[in-house]
Formats: structure tokens, sequence, C-alpha cells
């Protein structure tokens, strides 16, 4: 049965009933596909639009009821030697951000600032998050800020 956004049980029933007296094969197919077709394109933009009101923000910057803020912050040293550990053992790189909660394309940044110029054993580019931590805290010196956890 579909959603009861679209029909309730007895109303489904009716059509189905309708239907099989009346079509012939072909034009029950077609019905099928167009009505799956149709389901699946609603369960797809709800999960879209469940996605939006989550992401969303206001203008000012206030986090509305009920939905998620960002929260951006640095990656410290034990963010770095977690996604060293993780990345050795072979996992992909958005299970590693989705681990410790932030953007996949950050965690590639970061595998490329502690990049060494070799590969590790997954043959991979190695990374080395004592290298990283040292080009952070290099730029922050070269911008005149101090490093975070250093």
């Amino acid at each position: 049965m579909i959603d009861g956004a679209f029909f309730d049980s007895m109303a489904a029933d009716r059509i189905a009933e309708r239907l099989t007296k009346s079509a012939t094969k072909p034009d029950l197919v077609r019905i099928i596909t167009h009505v799956a077709s149709a389901y699946c394109w609603y369960v797809s933009l709800k999960a879209r639009v469940e996605k939006a009101k989550r992401r969303r923000i206001s203008r000012n910057g206030e986090k509305k009821r009920g939905e998620m803020v960002r929260q951006y912050r640095y990656i410290d040293f034990q963010d770095r030697k977690e996604i060293s550990t993780r990345y050795l053992n072979g996992d992909r790189v958005a299970d590693i951000a989705d681990g410790l909660g932030m953007a996949t394309a950050t965690v590639y940044r970061e595998l490329k600032r502690g990049e060494t110029g070799g590969l590790d054993r997954n043959q991979r580019k190695a990374y080395n998050p004592v290298l990283a931590q040292q080009r952070v805290q290099e730029n922050f010196k070269r911008r005149s800020k101090t490093a975070v956890n250093s």
C-alpha cells in the first residue's frame, strides 16, 4: 500500500478491485510501474525536505526549533591521530568523517596537509599526523594566530 498521504486502505482496495476486473495485463503492468515510480519520487522528495530542514539556519545565525546548527572547530592533534589510525586501517574517508563529525572534504584536506610523499601499506598516499600538526602550527605562526592543542 502507498503512503497514507496518497490513499487510505479502503480506496486502495477499491482501485485494485476495479483494475483487476477491467484492465488488461499490459495496462496493469504500466499502471503499477507508474505508481511505483510516483512513490519512489515521493519518498525521495520527502527525504530531501527532511534533510534540508535539519541543515537550515536562519539568516541571523540563530538555531531554529528542531534544526541542527553546524559547529565549526579546528582539528586538534587527537583528531589527527584518529584520522591516521583509521586511514591506515583502510577505512573509507567518508566513514572517518562521519565518525569524527566533520565533512568529507575536511578529512581530504587534512590528508593532503599531512601527506608524506610515500605510500602506506594500503597503497594509498601516506599520512603523518605529526607532520600535519607541524604544518598547521607553521600556518598559525605565519598568520600570527595561536595553535590549538599544540
